[in-house]
């Protein structure tokens, strides 16, 4: 019980100086109750983001990244949530859990810009990944069309394309949440 308490404390105190975590409370998105992100590891890990390069990738998608995830990448590039086990909206069990990164714009493994690049072969032009998880499938943020925002997960074991160019019909892509902040807000902590 005190371990938990002390716990919950330290949580408390790292969302305070998060810059994001701030931004969330002051937006309205739940923190407490294990049912958000309660904190991000090593943030910047690979140091700021160049705005330069972000511009550059999106003017390479022909448009800007949807807002909640284009400010967690400018907050963390390339940080990742303490809680790392998703756990999808509606549903009791966790479908999967993050590895230790998600993707920024560095020059380390997990670049952003050239991981979208080597997905064009197995994703529509129109999503990008922004994470993965323990097994080597993406978590992908739609960034044009009726799907902007939506956050999707590729099972690349599942993946059976042929020649064709990929598209939502015929690319095995499952519909995990509504937004980025949704995909936050489904992060759990493996207690």
């Amino acid at each position: 019980m005190v371990v938990r308490t002390a716990l919950a404390l330290h949580n408390r105190l790292v969302a305070r100086r998060d810059p994001f975590v701030r931004s969330r409370r002051r937006a309205g998105f739940p923190l407490g109750g294990g049912s958000a992100i309660v904190g991000i590891v090593k943030s910047n890990p690979f140091g700021p983001i160049d705005r330069t390069r972000l511009h550059e990738l999106e003017r390479r998608l022909g448009t800007s990244l949807p807002d909640d995830y284009r400010d967690y990448l400018i907050a963390h590039n390339g940080g990742a949530p303490e809680a790392r086990l998703f756990l999808p909206p509606g549903k009791s069990k966790p479908f999967t859990c993050l590895s230790h990164t998600m993707f920024g714009l560095h020059e380390a493994d997990g670049q952003l810009d050239k991981v979208y690049g080597i997905c064009l072969d197995y994703l529509p032009s129109s999503v990008v990944a922004f994470a993965e998880d323990t097994g080597g499938n993406l978590f992908c943020v739609t960034v044009r069309g009726k799907r902007r925002g939506k956050i999707y997960f590729w099972d690349h074991h599942r993946q059976a394309l042929g020649d064709e160019e990929p598209t939502f019909e015929n690319v095995n892509l499952l519909f995990v949440a509504e937004s980025f902040r949704e995909f936050l807000n489904g992060l759990r902590i493996n207690e």
